[in-house]
């Protein structure tokens, strides 16, 4: 750990107990060290320890097409096990967790994204904006709630905009990169904060958690090359990463070119 990042910990303890008391940082700090400092740990030890390397790097990026990520989870694979997931892990799961998606295109927030950005629609005119406007009026402002009033709702839009016309004139950059630049808080493992996907018994890759409106400005900008964190995989899937090296060449040639497969030592 750097210098710079002891102190950016330092800071954010200091502040943390200022603003919030002991019990806060306790239980904060803890979540830190449980789900951070030993999430990588043990994740990296698992990798090390394993010789084919098919169990994957938990600190590694998977760079993919944005467009190939067509899919989103409905449901949280970890209900199935009944554990918390922390993005510092990599998980296998088998059952039929993968099956439970939806597509992408099919959202409020990609419809209203593509509408304001590729049709001019206003925001106003957007399902995303009624919908939030519409559980406002039902429950009443929420200042500290992020789509909470139409002040915090309209500051979110504005967000995704700046967020599009950076990704555009920029270049999709990532955490690490925003980190080093100034652009982004410190984080000890910048990974766990980039497009979160898992992948299905087929290969197919599906979204869910960290980097909903990234991915999807992402989709809208056709880009053929983001960085994802992969955090589960189906069970069928890593059973093929497993026997890679023993499959022959036809086996092989349907699956060489999957991102997944980029980490696996080749004879």
């Amino acid at each position: 750990m750097t210098f710079k990042f002891l102190s950016y910990l330092y800071n954010r303890f200091l502040s943390v107990y200022n603003s919030q008391g002991v019990k806060a940082l306790y239980f904060k700090y803890r979540k830190f060290l449980k789900d951070g400092l030993l999430g990588r740990f043990f994740g990296k030890l698992k990798y090390y320890n394993d010789k084919n390397r098919s169990l994957p790097n938990p600190n590694r990026l998977v760079w993919v097409d944005s467009n190939k990520v067509g899919e989103k989870l409905s449901v949280n694979p970890a209900v199935f096990w009944n554990i918390t997931l922390s993005k510092d892990y990599c998980y296998v799961f088998d059952g039929d967790w993968d099956k439970e998606t939806e597509h992408i295109l099919d959202s409020v927030t990609t419809k209203s994204l593509k509408m304001y950005f590729e049709e001019d629609i206003p925001w106003e005119e957007t399902p995303l904006y009624k919908l939030k406007i519409n559980r406002i009026e039902r429950k009443g402002p929420r200042p500290g709630v992020r789509y909470g009033t139409e002040e915090n709702l309209m500051k979110k839009l504005e967000d995704y905009e700046e967020l599009y016309k950076k990704i555009k004139s920029e270049g999709y950059k990532t955490q690490k990169e925003l980190i080093e630049e100034g652009k982004k808080g410190n984080h000890l493992n910048p990974v766990s904060k980039e497009v979160t996907i898992s992948i299905g018994r087929g290969g197919n890759l599906i979204h869910r958690g960290e980097g909903n409106h990234r991915l999807r400005i992402a989709r809208i900008l056709n880009l053929d090359r983001i960085p994802v964190n992969v955090y589960v995989r189906d069970k069928k899937w890593q059973e093929l990463r497993e026997r890679y090296k023993d499959m022959d060449f036809n086996e092989r040639k349907q699956i060489i070119k999957h991102s997944d497969m980029n980490d696996i030592k080749k004879d």
